[in-house]
């Protein structure tokens, strides 16, 4: 169940899947959802009862009317936010029982690609996907060539000296989704990654 910001219950989201891909790494979930609730007022859960496997390799696509929870489902993913109820195993590890230190370290193992994109917008578009890459103290060759394959995945090859704050809405979503790939993560959480991209360039 979810409620809108008015209080009242809206319709849940729904899960659909695409097939898993098979996996050489150990045979379980990547991300696991245990009877979960988060409350943001009192009474009034936003989840409530989430239960959800996601298999290595597999697709899920979450849809729902505006208010439904499903950023706030992506949210505790990647401890934005903590439940207040159940649980959330991450690659076999607990999310809510980490400590604040080894969240940066959760973070690194995710590709996340936000409803805002949160690029920098006076930073060059290369310089927007490399960084993710920079933290990992990766070195500079292989940034430069990780960056590359990843702008050509989203339909921006040649554009990496570009400032970001001159692009579309749409090529900005594209810089995103770069970043989010470009640490090849274990788990990619989009939330409305195509909403600003034309048809052809969605799929």
């Amino acid at each position: 169940m979810a409620r809108g910001s008015d209080g009242k219950v809206v319709r849940p989201f729904a899960f659909f899947r695409a097939g898993a891909q098979q996996d050489s790494r150990a045979n379980r979930p990547i991300l696991v959802f245990e009877d979960v609730y988060k409350y943001f007022r009192k009474d009034q859960p936003t989840l409530r009862g989430v239960n959800l496997v996601i298999e290595r390799g597999e697709f899920c696509f979450v849809t729902g009317p505006s208010g439904a929870g499903k950023s706030t489902l992506l949210q505790l993913v990647y401890r934005k936010h903590t439940v207040d109820a159940g649980r959330i195993r991450f690659a076999g590890r607990d999310v809510a029982r980490l400590k604040s230190s080894s969240i940066p370290f959760l973070r690194r193992n995710l590709g996340i690609v936000f409803q805002d994109f949160k690029v920098v917008k006076h930073w060059t578009v290369y310089e927007n996907v490399a960084v993710a890459l920079e933290i990992l103290d990766m070195p500079p060759r292989l940034v430069r060539a990780r960056v590359a394959e990843a702008l050509e995945r989203v339909g921006l090859a040649g554009r990496g000296g570009d400032r970001t704050e001159g692009l579309s809405g749409g090529e900005q979503q594209r810089v995103a989704v770069a970043r989010a790939i470009v640490t090849e993560p274990a788990l990619i959480l989009a939330d409305e990654p195509t909403g600003n991209l034309d048809p052809h360039l969605a799929i």
